[in-house]
């Protein structure tokens, strides 16, 4: 899914350099992630028992291994998030930033995609949360909210998110460290 704006682009400039083995659409983003991805899950026509892995694109160092994880843990879990361990010192803090507590890092995780589920559950956690007005930054925490099992498989620390623009340089970094073609 991308934003309308930019779907000619895509189709202009990237898709041209894609070869796939299965048929691409663009879909057209939401106001909110959330609102996207439910649009890529509807137009994709799935059938409740296949298995679907969200990834986020700002992601680009995604593996087969990771990929192969998720699916692999698929089968002892309603959805799977990959995710990396917390090693900072964690704390939580008032409105005016200072600490009230530090938190026990030995359980949290930071978050990662992809994350993987099975067609029908995702798809109706997504239209459920819709009709109730709930918003979700991952698909990994609105499954959870509807009582579903999420396993966590772990990720790595190179599966950056690009967010500002500092974090280009570190995926520079990155793809010259694993001699990936990064532009």
């Amino acid at each position: 899914m991308i934003p309308v704006r930019d779907a000619d682009y895509c189709r202009d400039n990237i898709l041209i350099h894609v070869e796939p083995n299965k048929p691409i659409e663009i879909v057209a983003g939401g106001a909110y992630r959330q609102e996207s991805v439910l649009n890529g899950l509807e137009a994709s026509g799935g059938k409740n028992d296949d298995i679907v892995l969200i990834h986020d694109g700002v992601r680009p160092f995604l593996t087969h291994a990771l990929i192969r994880s998720c699916i692999a843990a698929l089968e002892s879990a309603d959805g799977v998030t990959v995710a990396v361990p917390a090693t900072d010192t964690l704390v939580s803090s008032d409105d005016e930033h200072i600490v009230e507590c530090v938190v026990e890092r030995s359980s949290i995780w930071h978050v990662q995609t992809p994350q993987a589920f099975r067609y029908g559950e995702i798809l109706d956690a997504h239209r459920k949360a819709a009709e109730q007005g709930l918003r979700f930054t991952d698909d990994a925490s609105l499954m959870t909210r509807f009582g579903r099992k999420v396993r966590v498989v772990p990720g790595f620390l190179r599966n950056i998110k690009i967010t500002r623009p500092e974090d280009m340089s570190l995926a520079r970094a990155i793809a010259r460290t694993f001699d990936i073609d990064a532009g």
